[in-house]
């Protein structure tokens, strides 16, 4: 079930779909019409012209009225419907959040200006429901908490749910996840964080660090130790994050230990790219060009992660060159410093590493081993190798201290719930409390 402002917004934004396809359709129909008609017209000039001002005069107000239909209809439902409904937010089923969580990844900018009770809040998520931060509510969250503490930030069109993916199948358990390993395991409290993906990465690295500074503001014992896991562009939203509370002088950063990337494109996406050279050509035809138009509207969001970027100075990957990608370096290597690489792109994700905090890195590809041909470009179907580690002769990540991990047969999505990740994420953590070394098991 929905509330009635969700009703209103959902109708509200299909129509605009609805209306927007009519558009496309007759942009498209004119396009191919009128080039049929400059060919007559060659030949036949003046037979010609009276036929195409009819056919114009007719197809314009044949697909106003259909455009006009299939934008009020659902609004008119979605009115009529909204008064009566006083259910749970969408957002607070499971399948809810996987739907809402793909609509905020795509389109979550928009939703934001337009359709507002569509979009995703920042907030702090327990028990399929959001905690405010005072007191009250965080003790009520978690009745038991520790001075360690680990937030898991999830990535593009998902939830905090998508950390569960997987569990069944490797752990014969849905409730078994990274966060419930750790705190079973080490004693982390784990927290788990919901955001609208389709916003720009930046604001979201600034509303986390905002976010985790009240929560250890108001959290019920002091935190001694922290813990951020990204999968995917959630590593980027924590990475810029570290570099805001930096500079603001935030409490958290002092107790902040780990900062663990698994599947994060900081070397760029190579899905985005296809899709931005997809508009391009696109847009060329007037045929095609409708098409390049909803390619174009993608989210801000998705986006940035052409060029991994995680802070303003990035550009948001708009104008910044595509970078070389080499081929990894081994997996226990040290990450190379920003300062000595070769970038070829100024200002392009170029953010100091925190001297007290250890970086890590988990990549996948979908073979058992990086080494047979085209594996760590493929990489897990969404990140090269490269770019999941930030390794390479064009590597922006300046992250000194950083280790590499790479698991073998296993997807994106894999990547949230895997015996493997969980194996390195525990020995990771371990080593460093025992003020042991950090190399990978």
């Amino acid at each position: 079930m929905a509330t009635g402002s969700e009703v209103r917004a959902a109708g509200a934004l299909l129509g605009d779909a609805l209306g927007g396809s009519v558009g496309i359709v007759r942009e498209v129909q004119r396009a191919v019409a009128g080039r049929v008609f400059d060919a007559l017209s060659a030949r036949a000039a003046p037979a010609t012209a009276p036929v195409r001002i009819a056919y114009e005069v007719l197809s314009a107000s044949t697909y106003a009225w259909v455009r006009l239909g299939t934008t009020m209809i659902p609004r008119a439902v979605a009115l009529a419907a909204a008064p009566t409904l006083h259910a749970e937010p969408i957002s607070g089923a499971r399948g809810g959040a996987y739907a809402q969580g793909a609509l905020n990844g795509l389109w979550g900018d928009l939703l934001q200006q337009r359709y507002p009770a569509l979009a995703q809040p920042f907030s702090l998520r327990a028990e399929g429901q959001d905690v405010a931060l005072s007191p009250e509510s965080i003790a009520a969250a978690y009745p038991e908490p520790t001075g360690q503490v680990v937030l898991f930030v999830h990535g593009l069109c998902v939830s905090e749910e998508s950390w569960s993916l997987g569990a069944v199948r490797h752990q014969s358990d849905p409730t078994i996840t990274y966060g419930s390993l750790l705190r079973d395991d080490l004693g982390l409290t784990p927290l788990y964080l919901r955001y609208n993906t389709g916003l720009c990465v930046a604001d979201n690295a600034r509303a986390l660090a905002d976010l985790l500074q009240e929560v250890v503001a108001v959290w019920p014992v002091p935190v001694t130790e922290l813990v951020l896991v990204g999968h995917s562009m959630g590593g980027l939203v924590a990475r810029g994050a570290c570099r805001v509370a930096a500079e603001a002088g935030h409490d958290w950063i002092r107790p902040l230990r780990d900062v663990i990337a698994l599947g994060t494109p900081h070397l760029g996406a190579p899905l985005e790219r296809a899709a931005d050279a997809a508009a391009g050509w696109l847009d060329h035809l007037p045929e095609t060009r409708p098409v390049s138009r909803v390619l174009t509207g993608r989210s801000v969001g998705v986006k940035d992660l052409r060029y991994g970027a995680c802070l303003p100075g990035d550009r948001h990957g708009h104008e910044v060159p595509a970078p070389r990608l080499a081929a990894p370096v081994p997996p226990d290597a040290e990450l190379v410093d920003a300062d000595r690489a070769d970038l070829g792109q100024p200002d392009a994700g170029h953010h100091p590493a925190l001297a007290h905090v250890a970086y890590y890195a988990v990549g996948a590809t979908l073979t058992r081993t990086p080494g047979v041909p085209g594996a760590a470009r493929l990489g897990d179907l969404m990140v090269p190798l490269a770019s999941a580690s930030g390794t390479g002769l064009a590597d922006r990540l300046p992250l000194p201290r950083a280790r590499v991990a790479h698991v073998g047969g296993v997807t994106h999505a894999g990547l949230l719930n895997h015996p493997q990740v969980y194996a390195h994420l525990h020995h990771w953590i371990a080593r460093r409390r025992a003020g042991e070394g950090e190399d990978n098991p």
